[in-house]
């Protein structure tokens, strides 16, 4: 199931590089636009990956290994593919500094090893004893970035810094029947990034 996984991930960067043209020189389709690195989010307590832009840079493409370690309740590792849209203009707070006010976006993340199961194993549990994956999350967050750009005779030609507030179908699932238990606030975390283009 793992590599069914990577592969739809890396099929789908495919499709998304295939019709960039944003670029001002050629480039190949598996190099990234830029790289991102999280803290917290949903998605690993350390989260980093490769993105792409498409839809004129309106959209982005991030494939992300996280992790948690023993200390925060791992070991764990996950693969995430998020897709991210900026849906209003961005705001210029400078010549080269830009504010996206909003950004919204989806998680889809896996998370690894031998308590996890995409499907339960029906010789282990009784039949609808789970009624959801252990291993497969999909998640929802809004979010905002600000940007800055510093040029092509820089290393770093543009970085950003970023939030996401989001939650994840589970937790969304607990919160509806254990209402009880969960307060609102427990559906939401906070996660906090930088982008950089090299």
């Amino acid at each position: 199931m793992k590599y069914l996984l990577i592969g739809l991930f890396i099929f789908s960067s495919t499709l998304v590089k295939s019709g960039n043209s944003d670029s001002t020189m050629a480039q190949h389709w598996l190099i990234p636009d830029y790289m991102k690195v999280q803290f917290a989010g949903n998605i690993g307590f350390l989260s980093l990956g490769p993105g792409y832009w498409y839809a004129g840079k309106r959209m982005e493409l991030d494939i992300m290994y996280g992790y948690v370690p023993k200390s925060v309740g791992g070991i764990l590792h996950s693969l995430t593919i998020k897709n991210t849209g900026m849906p209003f203009k961005s705001i210029q707070l400078g010549e080269q500094t830009k504010l996206d006010p909003l950004t919204l976006g989806i998680p889809v993340s896996y998370t690894f090893g031998k308590q996890f199961f995409f499907v339960p194993p029906k010789d282990q549990y009784p039949s609808r004893y789970y009624d959801y994956s252990s291993a497969l999350r999909i998640g929802f967050f809004a979010g905002g970035k600000i940007t800055q750009e510093f040029g092509p005779h820089y290393l770093i030609r543009e970085a950003g810094l970023y939030y996401e507030l989001g939650t994840y179908d589970l937790l969304i699932h607990n919160y509806i029947f254990n209402k009880d238990n969960l307060r609102f606030g427990d559906l939401f975390s906070l996660g906090i990034g930088m982008q950089i283009k090299f």
